[in-house]
């Protein structure tokens, strides 16, 4: 009886060890595990660099605008569609994103502008103002 009785003590304090040992090791897992997290999310945040084909620095500083830290690639990918819709807007109309290249959290893309465009002025020669009156023309 009584070695059935030392077994269970010992049974029970290799139990409170192992917990106690659980316990410490959960902590150093969470530990782990933050700065994993802490590090794989700094190793995704990707830097932007914006690179004109046919302008100069002086444009891009002048007219571009647009953030240059990204969390994810998709993000920045939509962020540079909506520059090329911005730039079209201002009458950029051949503006196009040429090329983009990654190396590691770095980004560069590759931006065609291209010329800014102006509105030729017409006049209504002979075509029947019903015709034009449809096609919102007006002088």
């Amino acid at each position: 009886m009584i070695d059935f009785v030392q077994s269970t003590v010992n049974k029970m304090v290799s139990l409170y060890q192992l917990v106690r040992f659980s316990n410490t090791c959960q902590y150093f897992i969470a530990i782990f595990f933050l700065f994993l997290f802490v590090n794989v999310s700094a190793q995704d945040t990707l830097k932007l660099r914006i690179k004109t084909i046919d302008k100069n620095e002086i444009f891009v500083k002048e007219n571009i605008e647009i953030d240059t830290i990204f969390t994810q690639l998709p993000i920045l990918e939509n962020a540079l569609n909506q520059l090329i819709t911005n730039l079209q807007s201002k009458a950029y109309l051949t503006a196009s994103v040429d090329s983009i290249s990654k190396q590691g959290n770095r980004v560069e893309a590759y931006i065609f502008v291209g010329e800014k465009y102006r509105w030729a002025k017409l006049i209504n020669g002979n075509i029947e103002a019903f015709f034009l009156s449809k096609i919102g023309f007006r002088e």
